[in-house]
């Protein structure tokens, strides 16, 4: 484009793979033609005095010719069209695809470490060549770094690391090239399968309920155990001496203990009824003998004839169909029931380990507390809770992470608090 300026002429390129401005070697031209000594387009091209038509149509010093097209002498092209580092703007080369610095070379090296005409291909940016870049490849992790190839030439890959694993993540695949890419619930705090969460992966190695499926507290599935009453409990496939467990077919059994019977036949459920006669008769009560003499045991009902409301022979303050248990945070209450001849609270929510799920899981009136997410935090993130890494300031977060300070540690509305933990920028918050 060609634009005046008072008595000057100026002209603007239009830059194409290469870089404008300065001057360069000769083009399509040579001795000036039909105008005299400026050609077309003049000395320069975004820059020089002269442009197309000269300094008047048609006159000594004005033509269409002119000596060169990108050369020395004025001509059409201006500076630079094509040729030559001379004219480059930039003195150094990115990992772009464009010969940048004009040499005729892409996205070259440097020319030794810290020149800084070159791709810096020790950097995490491009680690190796252009293409690999740490900051994606590595997930989960802090400190992120390019371990480099012995050879910087931009054809040979380097390899990414980490220093750290974030709060929660884990490099379960031992491949530190793609940094820890599995987040766990139990965050920095994994816990053996056995008597853990089921449905959860207490020990944080990629499978949720790898336990022995073959025992007393869980028999054929996670969280089944056996508690039958008065009985020495065994986890077996069939019920039985010299049993073998299989899983898939497991079921509680044992033999009953002594003064005890299986009233139902089904000792998958204990031995709910005393052996022998009751020593008296009378009320209903949760024993395990017929009180009342009408072959049924224990059974439910309005007193006498059941033992809804009844005292527990063994604890007086305990009645049948009284509320038990606790309902602080998860847990929630239970009733009083007879199992067995003995006074069971039966429906109540038990604690359990301390999840980062803005719940109160352990029931002892606090939420995600304790080193559940050391050395970060359990956080809100959109309503799903996390472990996030603590910061000061966004050079504490791992590459794509940035410090936020509005993260809610809590739902409920009298614990709710504000920290300062990293985010992904594509997150919302």
């Amino acid at each position: 484009m060609v634009r005046k300026s008072g008595a000057v002429w100026l002209v603007v390129c239009a830059c194409g793979i290469t870089a404008c401005g300065g001057q360069a070697s000769t083009g399509r031209g040579g001795t000036p033609d039909r105008g005299g000594s400026s050609g077309e387009g003049g000395s320069s091209a975004g820059g020089g005095p002269s442009a197309s038509g000269g300094s008047s149509a048609g006159g000594v010093t004005s033509g269409d010719g002119g000596a060169s097209i990108g050369g020395t002498a004025p001509g059409s092209g201006g500076v630079f069209a094509g040729g030559g580092s001379a004219g480059c703007l930039v003195t150094t080369d990115f990992c772009n695809g464009v010969d940048d610095d004009c040499d005729g070379l892409v996205d070259e090296p440097e020319s030794s470490p810290g020149a800084g005409d070159g791709v810096d291909f020790t950097a995490i940016e491009h680690c190796g060549t252009c293409n690999l870049n740490c900051t994606f490849d590595v997930t989960g992790a802090v400190g992120v770094k390019c371990v480099p190839p012995a050879t910087l030439n931009g054809l040979v890959p380097g390899t990414c690391d980490y220093l750290r694993c974030s709060v929660g993540h884990f490099d379960l695949d031992g491949n530190r090239a793609n940094g820890c890419e599995y987040f766990c619930a139990r965050g920095s705090s994994p816990a053996p399968e056995e008597g853990g969460l089921c449905g959860v992966d207490d020990d944080c190695n990629g499978v949720v309920d790898d336990l022995d499926l073959c025992t007393e507290d869980d028999c054929g599935l996670c969280g089944r155990p056996c508690t039958g009453p008065h009985q020495n409990h065994v986890c077996s496939y069939v019920i039985g001496p010299g049993a073998t467990c299989r899983p898939e077919t497991a079921q509680c059994g044992g033999d009953c203990v002594a003064g005890w019977a299986d009233g139902d036949d089904d000792l998958s459920d204990g031995c709910e009824v005393r052996a022998g006669s009751p020593p008296s008769t009378g009320p209903e009560v949760c024993d395990g003998w017929d009180n009342d003499g009408d072959g049924i045991v224990d059974e439910n009902g309005i007193a006498p004839d059941g033992i809804d409301g009844t005292a527990s022979p063994d604890d007086p303050s305990v009645h049948m169909g009284d509320a038990c248990g606790s309902n602080v945070g998860a847990c929630k209450r239970g009733v009083i029931g007879c199992i067995g001849g003995e006074a069971i609270c039966i429906g109540a929510g038990t604690p359990g380990p301390e999840l980062c799920d803005g719940l109160d899981d352990d029931c002892n009136g606090e939420v995600d507390e304790g080193s559940l997410c050391d050395p970060g935090f359990c956080a809100n993130v959109s309503g799903a809770f996390r472990c996030v890494d603590a910061c000061a300031t966004s050079a504490d977060c791992p590459p794509h992470y940035d410090c936020v300070t509005d993260l809610r540690v809590s739902t409920r509305p009298d614990l709710v608090t504000l920290r300062n933990g990293c985010l992904e920028r594509h997150d919302p918050r």
